[in-house]
Formats: C-alpha cells, structure tokens, sequence
C-alpha cells in the first residue's frame, strides 16, 4: 500500500491539482493489486465517500474532493439523487474549509438544481451550509452574493418547515443583519420584526416579562404595550385579509396563529385556543391533515393546553402532531414535539417517561445517540440546535433530580442530572459567545437563570451525599455565572485586545468606534424616549448612521478573532473559575459571603482564606417583598418597621454563617437579586421596640463592610494599594448656580414633606421638567476635602462651576489623580438603564462637543484608572434589576473602566447629610485607614450621634471594593 502525506490545504491551485492526480493513481494501483470483484457502481461511489472521509478526518480537504467529486458523478448517473446532495455538499463544506469560496458556491448550486429538480427543493443540511457560506461572504462584504445564498437557503427551510416555523427564525436575523450591513435599515427592521416573529412563536419557556425593555438588533424596541401593539396589528390584518382573501385563506390561517400565541403568552389560554382551533380548520381544508404545518400547529395548541395545566389534551394533540412529524421524517420538529411530550409527562409527576420522551428528543438531534451517551463536552458543539438541545438538557436534569427524591436510586438520578446539568452549562457558554448584541445576551442571562438555579440545587444535593468537595466548588462556580455575567464578558474581552498584540493604530480606531456607537445610540435613544415621539429624518439619520456604525464595529471585531489567534484564545478561552485562588488572595481578616437566591432556596457561600462553607435554606416566598420593604423603611425613617424586620433578616442572613466570622474584621457581600439594593451593615441580631438607635448593635459594629458584582471579578482588579493616603485628589463640582441648559428639562423631586427647600436638595433629576436646583452643598464638601488634603501636603484639586465639564472628566488630564470625586446631580433611568448618567456643567451650544450629561453606555469608553471614585450624587448604585446580571447601574462601566474602587448611594441622598459623610471619610483616608476601614469609622460617626443614628443618614453610601 503507498501513503501519500501531503498537505493539501496550504498548496497552490496547480499543485493540489497535481496532487488529487496522484491520489487517484495511488487508488488505481491499490485496486491492481487486489483481486478483481465485480462491483456496483453504488458500492463503488461509498468507497469514494468512504475514502473522502478519511482524507476529511486528516484536514486533506483537496483529496477528499476528488473522491466525493467522482461519487457524486456515480450517484447522479445512478439516480441517487439523496447521495449526490449528500456528496456536493460535502465539498462545498469542504471548499469553505479550504477558503475556496467560488468552489463553494458551485458546489451548493450543483446541489441546489438537482433538490428542486428531483427532491421537491428540500434537503436542510444543504440549507444549513449554504447559510454558512453567506456569513462568510458577508465578512468579505460580497453582499450581493451572500442574500442570493441566504435567500435560496430560506426558500429551502420554508418548504421543509412552513413559512411561519419558529426555525426560521434565525434565518430571519441573520437576513436582518445583512440588510443592516448593507446599510438599508428599513429591510433590517422589517427582517428583525419578522425574526422576533418566530421567536414568540416558541413559546413554551418565554414569559412576557422577558420581552419587556429589550431592544432586538439595538435597535427594534420591545416595550410594555408590545402585546397590545402586536395584537392590534394583527387584528387589522385580520379585517384586511378576510376582506380580501376570505375566510378559508392560508394567510388568515397564519395572522390566527400569531394572534393565538400573542394570548397564550400573555396568559389568555382560552382565547388563544380559539384562535389555534380557527388556524386549524383553515389548514385541514387547505393542505390536508398529513402536512407539517398542521403539525406544528397541533404542537402550538398542545403547548397551549399544558401551560393551561390539561396534561391529558395537551398529550392528544401532541401525540398528532407526533404521528405526521414521524411520516415527514423531520427530526428537528420530532425533537421538539418529543421535547413537549416529554414536558406533559412532567406536569403529570410521569418522571421516568418524561425522560424517555427527553432522551428520544436528544436522539433526533444527536443521530446515532445511544441511551444516556450524550458527550457533553464533544456532541453539544457539533448540533446546530443548540438552544434546543439546551431546553431539553435542562428539564432531563429537572426531571432527574424529581425522581431522585422518590425511589431508592437517588444516587444515580442525582448524577445523571449533574451530567445533563454540565452539558447545558457548556451550552450556555457556546450560546452566549454566539450573541453579538449586548441585549440579546441580557435577554439569553435572564432565560438561563432557572438553569443556574437547577445547577446549584443539584450540585449540592449530590455534595451532601457524596461528600464530594470539588461539588461544593462546582456549585460555587455556578453561582459565580449568576452574578454580572455580561459585564464579565466585556473585561474578559477588553483584556483580551489588550494582550494580543493588536497593533496601537486597529486598537485606537476600535475606541473611537465604540465611543461614536455610545454617542450615536444615546442621541437615538433620547430621541426615541421623550413622550409622543415620532420617527423624525434626524432619528432616521441616528438609527441609519448606528447600523452604519455597529457593522463597522464587527467587522473590525471580526478581523480580531481572524487575524489574531491570542485575542480568540483570550476572549473565548478558558473561563474556569477557582475558588481555591480566591481564597488564597483573601486577607486573613477577611471573609468572602456571596449569595444564591434560587426559586425555593437561599444559598450561602462562606469563603475566608483557610474556610469554605456553604448553608442553604428554604426561601421565604416573600423574602423580596421583605428586602423593599426595609429599604423603604430606611428611607422613609419608619423605625417601627426597621426595627421589626432588621432582626428578622438578620436569622436568614447572617446568622446561618455567623460563628465562621468570629476573627474577622472586614466582610466583603456578593448580592444577589433584591439583596443588592439592601445595605447588609444596617441589620441588627437583637429584637428592639423602641430604641436609642445610637446604641444598637448595628453590623457595621463588628465588620468593616463591602460589596462587589462577584467574586471573580473582585478578584480581577487584585493588587491593588487600597492606603493611597499620599495621592493626588480631583473633585468636581458643577453646582449648577444660574446655569441654563439650552431649556433642558431638569428637575429634582421633593424627599419627603415637612423639610425646608434648603434641606430638602437632593442629588437626582429626571428629564422631564424645566429646570435643575443648585447644589450649593457641593461647593463647599469639595472645599472642605481641599483643606484636609493640604493639611497633609497632599495635591488636591477642585473643579468647580463652568470647569466641572465633562470634557474634562473624559480627558486625559485625570490621569495623575488616584482619587476622583464626583458631587453633582446624578439621572436614573430604570426603564432605559443607558439614559441613566452624571451631570456636569452645561455648556453653551455644545461648543465643546459635549452635551453635559456623562451617560451610562459613555462611562465603558473612560479610562480612569483610579484607586477610588467616590459618587457623591443620588442612587449611583441603583437601576434595573436583571435576573443574571444584578443591578443595571452606573458603577458597571466605571468599574470597566478602571476605578479599582467605587463609593456610590442606593438612594436620594441630601446634598448637606452628603458634604458631611464625605468629609469624615476622607480624614479617616489620610489618617492611612484603608477605604473599608475609612468608611467604616465615617459610618460610627454619624451613629455616635442620636441626631444622625437611623441608618437613613449614614448607610445610602457604601463601597464597592475593599
């Protein structure tokens, strides 16, 4: 036998000629040698498959062409016409492998002529590749090309899925994208509308609430009256549509369908089963009972049913569905209507059959899955329905752990669902690095939440039984996915740029993207915000010039990832969390208590540096209900209501871990949830009716107390000098005395009644009035610290007024300060989280290109690189709530941009209470008390005096960091 090594991928044109010729007589001799036998044609075209798949397994994609080439001629003289597909496919994957773009696409229209010629126009896979070439067309800006491909691959999943598939989809955005990329914005929304189309289609696992305050493609805006638009829209298409077509017309069936899956996700079940059973009648009478269309609408209403809770109809119609679905041989959709089965079984407490319709969902999109073989570290990359293959990983697990807790082989039940568990934690890795768009990443967090919930759940159940330490680091891992995910990603990926050797020039133009796509989106955002607005030519400039912008961004991104091999590695690489190295950088003094509020538990991990403890316990179902109300409580000085919660929280807590902190001095809290908007230093052990609040024993007593987005990502910014007594010092201080803003509408609300308007200023404004009140408070807070830091022959400056710009907060004149200081007014936008920002001092017709106002999605283009920015406004620290993800606040991207630590409020804050504190912190700063330690005694201060001991005037601020 002769081998031929050769490597063809890295060969000329003319030499891999040369080189299939040389393996097609290398295949010539080996038959001379061997006895004559008479063989088919067929036999002899799988020998040449056979063949090509050995020269494919060794990345000789060259030689594996010949030999599908030669077979594919075989099967088309033969008429096998599956085979021939089979085979022109192949080479055009194998084509795009090599970089052979033009070969591709012959290959794919090759296959393209012969399914619409003899298959009808149906063969998914070839759909699939094609589809792949046209992104890779798309990099290459060859954009004509790259619509023909995804338009002939739409054609193709249309007639295999119907035009309304949920699979569609996908193809829908990437189409969208491509509009976007080729600058016709009005294609890209339409696309993206259909897109979000199919996506509600699916809507087993989608509550509304996802839906809500998400922008798809950033741009196509999801707001609460989205389902109250969407059925309005289609209720007029409805009368159109009947009018014109008449009641019998497929395209009446479809605006039934929606308008069925518009009720049912908004709960109205009853209504959207009429509009299902109205689709149905129209498409038995149209295309007859055996057609695929009528089965995804049989699964529609079987969904439909169990979300209603009738497992036994729900069944029924499943089990239709499931019938035609099987005659098509359509294995995506068999996968999803064994999934439902599988989901029906469930609700009836049928575990064991629950999994094996799961399993038999697997198999159709794993071929060849044996029993329970599913690789999760191999298989789970190789499916391209990966967010399916998501769902029914997670609820196999679910229906594992539910029936480890009624038979004897609760060990093994507890395994398998840690096994699926590991596989769907892999997959939301690989899912979320394929989202480019920072909302659908928000959107893809909030979704996977329950997952990470039935991570943790199941890992320490199997902990406890085991005994098994490295259980308890895996929960604890899986935990850490729960807190600040996006954010994560975002430093993973800026050092990543930073450490791959990209030239200065590509990363300069990469800032300078991204700071215009901050601007342009926040100008559009504005726009698109101010009540009754309308599409005007400027908005339609902002959005056209952001699409502009955003595939510049990518592709710029792109070329990274291509040209750059260490930025793909550090970006996607190993995301491995170890608890062990978080311990070992633990000060001795210090103790690490991050939470895990899942669906029935709360979760509490102890962590110092030679201890690792975690406590669960039952949760409350109105333990979220109990958090806003002591905040409110705080806020309002309700002390009868603080004193009868504080204790209270204080068991669920604290207590749990409270003999792991004896010999600890400073406590470092993760949050989780709603404890992020709780100040943990307030909660008290004792049960007091009326109380001298100076003398209670307040948390903030025994530990210095901080706070951080998650324990990795404190760990991130380690070492770090946390004693800069001797730094340099900047402040500003707009203060905003008899500024206008071109009449920007400003305006602060009132704190509470009974106070005097000089009491009564507060640091936060909303854009919906005339005008904003001087912070006259602020002046002399800056003034003050100036003193204190000359005192000690230590470089303070103070920017006050007209030079409080934010020009030069963005500039790089704030480099030689370690400590920055921000008094002024601060915006919340809980809504829009981006409209959230500072304000600074406005100036006259932008005349320096700023507008005033620092907001949200500017603070990631800074650089800070500060050792403490202290937040001297109203709720810094507060925004949206986002399950996965925490608070939407401003600290994010200050921290993205480099301040180690960051002081900032959890509520409206007065501007004389807040000079005050601020002032106490700094001396204890330059009395050489680390930041923790400073606040800590700024805090005891203000508790010392009965006037000032309701945590309302001291516990608004509090830090992130140590």
């Amino acid at each position: 036998m002769i081998y031929y090594n050769i490597n063809l991928m890295k060969n000329p044109p003319l030499i891999r000629l040369v080189s299939c010729l040389l393996l097609a007589i290398a295949g010539i001799h080996c038959a001379a040698k061997r006895v004559a036998l008479p063989v088919s044609k067929m036999e002899n075209a799988e020998s040449f498959m056979a063949k090509a798949d050995g020269f494919s397994a060794n990345a000789q994609y060259d030689g594996a062409n010949f030999f599908l080439s030669r077979a594919a001629d075989i099967c088309r003289s033969e008429k096998r016409w599956e085979k021939a597909i089979q085979c022109l496919v192949q080479m055009g994957n194998n084509w795009q492998k090599i970089g052979d773009l033009e070969q591709a696409k012959t290959a794919f229209a090759q296959a393209l002529q012969i399914t619409l010629d003899q298959n009808d126009g149906k063969n998914l896979e070839l759909s699939k590749s094609m589809l792949q070439l046209a992104f890779k067309l798309l990099a290459k800006k060859e954009y004509a090309a790259a619509l023909e491909l995804m338009n002939r691959g739409l054609a193709i999943q249309q007639k295999i899925y119907g035009a309304e598939h949920p699979e569609l989809g996908k193809i829908y955005n990437s189409l969208a994208l491509l509009y976007l990329h080729m600058g016709d914005t009005q294609k890209g929304i339409e696309f993206s509308n259909k897109s979000l189309s199919a996506k509600i289609r699916k809507f087993l696992n989608t509550d509304s609430s996802f839906l809500k305050n998400y922008s798809f493609l950033d741009g196509v805006n999801i707001s609460e009256r989205s389902f109250e638009d969407m059925s309005g829209m289609l209720d007029k298409s409805l009368g159109v549509y009947l009018e014109s077509l008449g009641s019998g017309h497929p395209l009446v069936a479809s605006i039934y369908e929606k308008l069925g899956m518009v009720c049912a996700l908004q709960g109205a079940f009853e209504q959207g089963l009429e509009f299902f059973r109205k689709a149905l009648r129209i498409w038995l009478d149209t295309v007859g009972e055996e057609d695929i269309r009528v089965a995804a609408l049989y699964e529609e209403i079987g969904i439909c049913l169990r979300l209603q809770g009738d497992g036994q109809n729900a069944r029924s119609y499943l089990q239709q569905a499931l019938g035609i679905a099987r005659d098509a041989r359509q294995p995506v959709i068999l996968a999803s209507i064994y999934f439902q089965l599988g989901k029906v079984c469930f609700l009836q407490n049928q575990h064991s059959e629950a999994l094996q319709n799961y399993q038999l969902s697997l198999a159709m999109l794993v071929p060849g899955l044996a029993p329970g073989a599913l690789d999760v570290s191999r298989e789970t990359e190789t499916v391209a329905e990966k967010q399916n293959l998501l769902e029914i990983l997670a609820a196999q697990a679910e229906a594992f752990e539910a029936r480890a807790g009624l038979q004897t082989s609760e060990k093994s039940d507890l395994q398998a669902a840690f096994h699926a568990i590991q596989g769907a934690i892999h997959l939301i890795d690989l899912l979320r690095a394929d989202y480019k768009s920072e909302n659908y990443r928000l959107l893809f967090g909030e979704k996977s939440q329950h997952i990470l919930d039935l991570a943790v759940r199941v890992t320490l159940k199997l902990f406890r039984m085991t005994g098994i330490q490295d259980l308890k680091e895996r929960a604890f891992a899986f935990s850490e996915k729960s807190k600040a995910a996006l954010l994560s990603e975002n430093m993973l990926e800026s050092n990543a740029r930073q450490f791959a050797g990209i030239p200065l020039d590509k990363l300069t133009r990469e800032k300078e993207l991204k700071n215009e796509l901050a601007q342009c989106e926040t100008l559009f955002q504005r726009q698109s915000s101010l009540p009754g607005a309308a599409e005007t030519p400027a908005m339609a400039e902002a959005r056209h010039r952001y699409y502009a912008l955003l595939a510049g961004y990518q592709e710029l991104i792109a070329q990274f990832e291509r040209d750059y091999p260490q930025y793909f590695e550090l970006k996607y690489g190993n995301r491995n969390f170890s608890s062990a190295a978080l311990q070992n950088n633990l000060p001795g003094d210090m103790a690490l208590i991050e939470y895990f509020l899942g669906s029935t538990h709360l979760t509490i991990f102890f962590l110092s540096r030679d201890k690792f403890e975690v406590v669960t316990q039952p949760l409350d179902p109105q333990f979220a209900e109990s958090i806003a109300a002591y905040c409110l409580a705080i806020k309002k000085i309700d002390e009868i209501t603080f004193l009868q919660l504080s204790p209270k929280l204080y068991r669920v807590l604290i207590a749990p871990i409270e003999e792991w902190l004896r010999g600890k001095e400073k406590i470092l809290f993760i949050p989780d949830g709603a404890l992020a908007y709780l100040p943990f230093e307030t909660l008290i052990s004792e049960e007091r009716h009326v109380a001298d609040f100076s003398q209670l024993d307040f948390l903030i007593r025994r530990f210095a107390v901080s706070y951080h987005f998650s324990g990795h990502l404190w760990q991130s910014r380690l070492p770090r000098d946390v004693t800069p007594h001797q730094d340099a010092w900047a402040g500003f201080a707009p203060v905003f005395s008899g500024t206008a803003h071109d009449g920007y509408v400003m305006h602060s609300q009132d704190l509470r009644a009974g106070v005097s308007q000089e009491q009564d200023i507060v640091r936060t404004v909303t854009l919906d009035s005339l005008e904003f009140p001087e912070l006259p408070g602020t002046e002399n807070e800056l003034r003050s610290i100036i003193g204190l830091f000359a005192s000690k022959n230590s470089k303070a400056v103070g920017f006050f007024h007209s030079q409080a710009t934010e020009k030069l907060f963005k500039s790089q004149a704030l480099k030689e300060f370690s400590i920055i200081h921000l008094a002024t007014h601060s915006l919340t936008n809980e809504t829009n989280p981006k409209l959230s920002g500072f304000l600074f001092y406005p100036q006259a017709n932008n005349l320096d290109g700023e507008d005033g106002i620092l907001y949200a999605g500017e603070t990631y283009n800074l650089n800070l690189d500060c050792k403490l920015l202290v937040l001297s406004s109203c709720e810094s620290g507060t925004g949206r709530l986002v399950e996965g993800e925490g608070l939407l606040a401003l600290t994010r991207g200050l921290f993205y941009s480099g301040a180690g630590n960051i002081v900032f409020s959890l509520w409206k804050v007065e501007d004389r209470t807040t000079g005050s504190l601020m002032v106490k912190l700094y001396q204890e700063i330059l009395q050489g008390e680390s930041f923790v330690q400073a606040m800590k005694k700024a805090k005891l201060s203000f508790i010392a005096d009965p006037f000032t001991a309701f945590p309302k005037y001291w516990a608004g601020f509090i830090l992130l960091g140590m």
